[in-house]
């Protein structure tokens, strides 16, 4: 992945700059009388598509925080229903993932008419459709209906409305069939983080299930499933090891963003959001912590929730006999930190020093050995790992049978014992009381990673789970009711900065 990562800042500006691509194009656009000529240009060009990434990503696993499962230091506009279309936040998302659209574009276009390997060209082009495919979910997720462009984006073509999501649906699904034919099951080393086959299979079972195509869902995740070995995936006996940097690009990493860092220029952020100030003091943010709602949700290790009169749980001893994945995934008082006990108080105000709105931090992702990293980190962020294709498989064959079979079972099983859970007895659930399971398995197994938010509006529950609904600290004092309007806050509005450059844009509803 070195390879990629060299060529992430020199090709940064490889194509036009995004804030400007409706009203400046082509001015700062790349000379092509030195460039697109040999296969080295056609291996930099793919680099510059993953260059995205990065930004794309960088930030993702605070979408969380407009979960039940997470909250912001702060008030913010989104949990408390006030955000507009001049939200900083969904611009930018919106600008990046159309950058590293038009770059996967132009690059296929161009590579075409390279005189290289033939094998090669066909995996960089295969790549480039991964890569669309999955900028264009990220859309589709947010948005819904968004503008399709499957060529460069020019001021000729710039002013287009918005496509369906089934016609981008199909077309995502069209590039990756093209990528599964030609990308490889693994890589040399140097070029780890490149889009692998069984990630364009496990995105496009993701496809599917968002879709509420169980039936596809399954033979794409199946594929994964029974043939593990072949795609060289599994899950790590230690669920912390899953998320420490220096394990990076494990057999539990379908397909992830690389990062390295410090001081390279190309380092993430990852504990610069999720961390706390009193951690090391030294840059990170406090930006998200975890809520009591998720705290809550960690089962007894006799697999029973707390709220279950039989599961054991005392009150006075809150985090006894619970599942491991609690104290890696949330830094809660009494656990330790840099080897020392950290007790940490509610809030006394935004941003402070040792202070959350509900008393918890984060523990996953955030780096204990380096503080002087603190947002520009080493960390990889894991885009799709193999314990997700493991419940999202369940998920949808759970959908698309009556009863549940042993292999949704086995599916759940293995995560829980890892976790130190006793296991679901087979045939013991229904298919309604298996959906629960499995939602509050990936709400789990996933906190922390910015999944539940496009989790909770995939299932239409949002608005029962969030609207009106007051959060509580550590102490029990409520600190916050959030707002989520049904008729609205499903999807994202359009920035109003494309809705004025682009006149043939209509606006989601309610905004």
């Amino acid at each position: 992945m070195k390879k990629i990562l060299l060529f992430l800042s020199l090709f940064a500006g490889l194509f036009f700059s995004c804030d400007d691509y409706l009203t400046k194009y082509p001015l700062n656009y790349v000379d092509e009388s030195n460039f697109w000529k040999t296969k080295e240009h056609a291996v930099q060009g793919v680099t510059a598509v993953y260059a995205s990434l990065q930004s794309v990503y960088g930030n993702y696993v605070l979408n969380d925080m407009y979960s039940p499962i997470a909250d912001e230091t702060s008030n913010g506009d989104v949990n408390l229903g006030l955000h507009t279309a001049r939200n900083s936040s969904f611009k930018d998302k919106w600008e990046i993932l159309y950058r590293g659209i038009n770059r996967a574009n132009v690059a296929m276009e161009k590579i075409v008419d390279i005189d290289m390997d033939q094998t090669l060209k066909e995996r960089l082009i295969g790549e480039c459709k991964f890569l669309r495919a999955l900028y264009y979910f990220n859309l589709i997720d947010f948005w819904g209906d968004v503008p399709l462009y499957l060529e460069e984006i020019t001021v000729q073509n710039a002013n287009k409305g918005r496509t369906p999501v089934e016609e981008i649906r199909s077309a995502i699904i069209k590039d990756l069939d093209d990528a599964i034919k030609v990308l490889d099951i693994k890589y040399e080393t140097s070029e780890t983080g490149r889009a692998t086959k069984g990630a364009a299979i496990a995105l496009k079972g993701k496809v599917y299930l968002y879709a509420g195509d169980y039936q596809k869902a399954v033979e794409m995740f199946e594929e994964l499933v029974n043939n593990s070995d072949t795609y060289q995936y599994g899950i790590l006996d230690n669920y912390a090891d899953v998320f420490d940097y220096h394990n990076k690009n494990n057999k539990e990493v379908v397909f992830d963003v690389q990062y390295l860092g410090p001081k390279t220029g190309e380092g993430g952020s990852l504990d610069y959001w999720l961390g706390n100030l009193s951690c090391n003091g030294t840059g990170s943010t406090n930006t998200s912590c975890p809520t009591v709602e998720l705290l809550d949700s960690y089962l007894c290790t006799n697999g029973l929730p707390i709220t279950d009169s039989a599961s054991g749980y005392d009150p006075a001893n809150r985090y006894a006999n619970r599942d491991k994945r609690m104290d890696i995934t949330v830094m809660r008082p009494g656990t330790k930190f840099k080897g020392l006990d950290y007790v940490f108080p509610l809030q006394a105000g935004d941003y402070v020093k040792g202070r959350t709105r509900t008393g918890l931090m984060w523990r996953k992702y955030v780096v204990e050995d380096d503080g002087s990293a603190w947002g520009d980190d080493n960390q990889n962020y894991i885009v799709i790992r193999y314990a997700d294709v493991l419940l999202m498989y369940a998920e949808a064959k759970n959908e698309l049978l009556g009863t549940p079979d042993v292999s949704i079972y086995n599916a759940l099983n293995c995560l829980r014992e890892r976790a130190g859970v006793k296991a679901i007895d087979i045939s013991s659930k229904s298919k309604d009381e298996m959906r629960q399971l499995i939602r509050n398995e990936r709400m789990i197994e996933l906190a922390g990673e910015g999944i539940y938010y496009s989790d909770i509006r995939r299932w239409k529950v949002a608005a029962s789970m969030l609207n009106g609904r007051s959060f509580k600290n550590l102490l029990g004092e409520v600190y916050t009711t959030r707002v989520f309007d049904e008729k609205k806050h499903y999807l994202w509005p359009i920035p109003q900065t494309e809705m004025e450059m682009n006149k043939a844009l209509i606006q989601n509803p309610g905004f």
